[in-house]
């Protein structure tokens, strides 16, 4: 009786996060994950001779672990099983284990296997960066990544000299490497994955920072040929929220994009999560709206 109480409970829970998937996914994503949920109900539900709690380490306490997980985070299973966890871990281990050498590498830095030393690695690019004066002066060379060291979510229990942030808008989500050892800050656009149809993904690639303060950073890609200013910009809040802009003609100068992300502190949609190996970290904050 016992077992057939479990199951049941096991099927109502799996029936009640496969609609609230559905209302938060798009029709894309909502694809995938059906098929993986139904590929788990599967392999659960196939061990009856074991009883339901046979391919979790403890019946009752892994019962309510996936419980919690499923009816409290619908949203970690929608990035991942997006990205893939493949890729996702994919993504960590590369961060926390290549070389900075191979990092610049990984994301698009060319002619690094020619400098003598981790000096020369800390300065390559701005030379390239140097020639366009109207984005130089905005450039934070020496940032502290404070709005991550300032935080209640990203500073607890503590941010990683090299840490990985995942963030998602309504239309993609993007994986961050931040790098702040002891002599190289670097920031990094790991990956992007498009939710929407038509939408042109980034390519890796290493990012300036144009703003570091306690309660804000934002980061942006190099300005392209013939382009005064980034066609990117990203902000990230103390409280998890996110803010990509696009301006595909170059002209938006950092400064006006700054004033308009202070106004918008407390009207954020978009969020972003620290990764860990094989999840997210997804405590969450109460000032900050769901999607």
């Amino acid at each position: 009786m016992k077992k057939i109480l479990k199951k049941s409970l096991l099927g109502f829970v799996l029936i009640i996060f496969f609609f609230n998937l559905l209302a938060i996914s798009n029709a894309h994503s909502a694809v995938g994950a059906i098929s993986k949920i139904i590929a788990k109900i599967g392999k659960v539900f196939s061990k009856t001779s074991k009883g339901v709690g046979s391919g979790i380490k403890g019946t009752d306490s892994g019962l309510d672990e996936i419980t919690k997980r499923l009816m409290k985070n619908p949203e970690e299973l929608k990035i991942i099983e997006r990205v893939g966890i493949e890729k996702h871990t994919e993504h960590f281990d590369n961060l926390n284990s290549f070389s900075i050498r191979r990092l610049f590498k990984k994301h698009g830095v060319d002619n690094v296997d020619n400098l003598a030393d981790l000096n020369d690695l800390v300065n390559k690019d701005i030379s390239e960066i140097e020639s366009n004066y109207a984005v130089f002066k905005y450039i934070v060379w020496a940032w502290r990544g404070r709005v991550f060291r300032n935080s209640e979510y990203f500073n607890k229990p503590t941010f990683d000299n090299r840490t990985l942030l995942t963030c998602e808008t309504n239309e993609s989500i993007f994986y961050f490497s931040i790098i702040m050892e002891d002599k190289i800050r670097r920031a990094f656009l790991t990956d992007n994955i498009a939710l929407v149809e038509n939408y042109k993904v980034l390519k890796p690639q290493e990012l300036i920072v144009t703003k570091d303060i306690d309660t804000l950073k934002i980061i942006a890609t190099k300005p392209q040929v013939n382009k005064s200013f980034p066609n990117h910009y990203f902000v990230f809040y103390q409280n998890q929220g996110f803010v990509h802009e696009k301006h595909i003609h170059g002209t938006e100068n950092p400064n006006v994009v700054f004033l308009r992300a202070e106004q918008n502190l407390n009207q954020l949609n978009s969020k972003c999560y620290k990764v860990k190996k094989y999840e997210l970290n997804l405590k969450k904050l109460d000032n900050i709206k769901n999607e």
